[in-house]
């Protein structure tokens, strides 16, 4: 018996590293025994390989083109390297193909429209689930002052809301202001946990929504902040808005958890009079610099009706100039994806650096300013990559319909009192991929930074079968991967799921044209727990 056993091992490299494996074992099995990850759409454990999605290729020395890994035996002597260019390119390509006709919103517009790209759809379920400390939790991942922002924001996520092809755009902003308003008033403000403390520091020129967002985000990853400005008191240009456009109790029950979690504020310091530069750079980790329109706004340059600061007022970067901060004629020169300046550990963020005329872009930047300069002091170099979006765009009639199918039109109600925030909130269409966070296709397309529209696929048209109790399933975004129709065979389903259709046009469905309820009695959700991307979901509580 030990010998039969010797008998039937083969010996296989595996980028450099040798092993031992049974004849019958393919070369994806014995990767993941070596803990190197192969990547793969179609293939499940302990099953017959589809060999559907072409994402598994891998060389093989002495074999020409490329094999599938899920489906290779391995062969004495065999030497497979998973990670060349040509594999790479490979697996873009057919990422690529896969992306060409994938049809869904991975992230919601309106997120995507958010310059600071709160998740408006998951905060507004638990809204709808009155799970009010669960949304402000989560609007506070992107923002820090969401009363504020709630008030003078320009509304952007609302101009892209899917919801006006039918009635009106979803109130995100009331929502927010809603959310943010019980925090303050319903007892103790959320402070988010605080990681341990890195032993970092960083110091903050700038208490405006830049500078004070930043220090936010800064402390809650353990460094050490303090925040140094001209004048006695934080806010910047927010305290010069309208109290009837936005109430100073507002902004200070915001501003005291940025002290609770430990900003150190510093009121009458002017950089480059009794403030020095150089002093920060010897004294901080890191600085950042966030002085945002200088020293000479005043109320009448607010125009208070979008609530920003005047169009004709420009950053004051001659002082940073005259301190040696390389600068352009309207704003400080910085690497736009690691917020630094031209001089190593000095930072920049907001309006110094050209970025958009509202509180929400300064926000925005002050955060991901935050983020860069947690990177740096960890000393962390390259760069995350950004994660690839598939968006639906314009959607034709067509697709409106099916959107809109079991839709009733009502009038958006606002967020003035709790009865009408949940009624607002259950007007969301909900347009995010339920599965965003945990889709393969995504990962591995944003692993091999594939392009969605590197090739242009026949757009198939929006749908959404809801007649199950338990998933959802959007045919646009099934790969035709086939875990779906082998689990429902596995369960012994009387319909179960097969492939209609032939060629291009080939889809997954129940046979007979019959729903989704009666193919799937017993399987559904196996079946959504494997599919690889969102076409087949679990419901989950306050979506659909």
């Amino acid at each position: 018996m030990w010998s039969n056993t010797l008998a039937d091992q083969v010996s296989v490299t595996i980028d450099g590293r040798s092993t031992k494996a049974q004849r019958t074992a393919t070369i994806l099995s014995v990767a993941r025994q070596l803990g190197i990850d192969i990547p793969t759409l179609c293939y499940m454990d302990d099953r017959k390989p589809n060999e559907s999605c072409g994402v598994c290729m891998v060389e093989v020395e002495g074999r020409d083109g490329l094999l599938p890994a899920c489906a290779t035996r391995v062969q004495d002597g065999m030497v497979v390297r998973t990670d060349t260019e040509a594999v790479r390119r490979s697996r873009r390509v057919a990422l690529e193909l896969l992306l060409s006709d994938h049809l869904g919103d991975c992230a919601a517009p309106c997120q995507l429209g958010c310059p600071a790209h709160i998740d408006i759809p998951r905060f507004i379920v638990e809204i709808r689930n009155g799970k009010y400390d669960k949304a402000i939790a989560i609007i506070k991942e992107s923002v820090a002052f969401p009363g504020v922002l709630g008030r003078i924001c320009p509304k952007p996520c609302e101009a892209v809301c899917r919801r006006k092809n039918l009635d009106e755009a979803v109130a995100v902003c009331a929502l927010k202001r809603f959310v943010a308003d019980r925090d303050m008033d319903s007892g103790p403000a959320y402070v988010p946990p605080k990681n341990p403390p890195t032993g970092k520091r960083v110091a903050i020129v700038g208490a405006g929504i830049a500078g004070l967002t930043a220090a936010y985000y800064l402390l809650v990853e353990g460094h050490a902040c303090a925040v140094f400005d001209a004048k006695a008191e934080p806010g910047g240009a927010l305290r010069l808005i309208p109290e009837l456009r936005l109430p100073r109790r507002v902004f200070e029950a915001e501003l005291a958890v940025v002290t609770k979690l430990g900003m150190d504020f510093h009121g009458g310091q002017t950089l480059g009079e009794n403030l020095a530069l150089d002093d920060l750079r010897s004294g901080y980790d890191a600085v950042l610099l966030a002085t945002g329109l200088g020293y000479d706004v005043t109320p009448e340059k607010i125009d208070v009706d979008s609530s920003c600061v005047a169009a004709d007022v420009t950053p004051d970067v001659g002082t940073l100039r005259r301190l040696g901060v390389e600068t352009s004629e309207r704003c400080v020169t910085i690497d736009h994806h690691t917020f630094m300046t031209r001089v190593d550990g000095i930072f920049a963020a907001g309006r110094i650096t050209g970025g958009g005329r509202y509180a929400v872009h300064a926000s925005a930047s002050g955060r991901h300013a935050a983020e860069a300069i947690s990177r740096h002091l960890a000393g962390e170099t390259a760069e995350s990559k950004k994660p690839v979006h598939v968006l639906m765009r314009h959607l034709s009639g067509a697709d409106l319909a099916n959107l809109f199918h079991d839709v009733r039109k009502t009038p958006s109600v606002g967020a003035e009192c709790e009865d009408d925030a949940v009624t607002e909130a259950k007007r969301c269409l909900q347009c995010a991929c339920t599965k965003r966070d945990e889709c393969l296709l995504r990962i591995y397309a944003t692993e091999y930074e594939a392009n969605p529209h590197a090739f242009a696929g026949e757009r198939p048209t929006f749908e959404r079968e809801g007649t199950h109790e338990e998933v959802v399933y959007e045919p646009g975004k099934c790969i035709k991967c086939g875990r779906c129709i082998l689990i429902a065979r596995e369960f012994e389903e009387h319909l179960g799921l097969t492939y209609i259709g032939r060629g291009f046009h080939v889809r997954v469905g129940v046979s007979f044209g019959e729903t989704l309820k009666a193919g799937l009695t017993q399987a559904a959700l196996a079946c959504a727990d494997a599919c690889p991307t969102g076409a087949l979901a679990r419901r989950r509580r306050g979506r659909w």
